[in-house]
């Protein structure tokens, strides 16, 4: 039919905010699961933090396979050590209002972050760029594929 839904990257603040919204009105024996966006181990605390009790990888293993969840539980584990957890169920619904405080602190380490990639030759549009043309590749791959395909079953139009 042509049409689809939004998945990946661009739902997951969203995905955060439902999750949040859901933990604080419904009653603490339900368990919420966070879908949205989940492509790092980044990402699965964020919605640990806003009262998600599991999370669900969808996009992301459609692109990079089953390989992608040893690594996104590789990444948690790093970050929950990196912060002095020992334990996800300790960021579990941590989740503190917006402060301008916070805010600035988020910025500050997001700025210190593009730093860091760019002293180690790493750019995002250098990676966009590239995902994009692998992309076009592969939408190219299919179309020929499709085509054969049509011409094999004779729906192609004749001369």
């Amino acid at each position: 039919s042509g049409l689809a839904g939004m998945s990946g990257r661009a739902t997951h603040a969203t995905a955060c905010a439902n999750v949040w919204k859901f933990r604080k009105s419904l009653k603490p024996s339900i368990d919420i699961v966070g879908v949205g966006g989940v492509e790092t181990g980044d990402d699965v605390i964020r919605l640990v933090l806003a009262g998600a009790k599991a999370v669900q990888v969808g996009t992301r293993h459609w692109k990079e396979g089953p390989a992608c969840f040893e690594r996104i539980a590789k990444e948690t584990r790093e970050w929950l050590s990196q912060h002095g957890y020992t334990s996800i169920s300790q960021v579990y619904n941590q989740l503190k209002p917006w402060s301008k405080e916070r805010a600035n602190q988020a910025r500050m380490l997001r700025k210190e972050a593009k730093q860091n990639q760019a002293a180690n030759g790493e750019s995002s549009d250098q990676v966009q760029s590239n995902e994009a043309s692998l992309w076009k590749l592969i939408s190219a791959i299919l179309l020929v594929i499709v085509a054969i395909l049509c011409a094999d079953k004779g729906l192609l139009p004749s001369e």
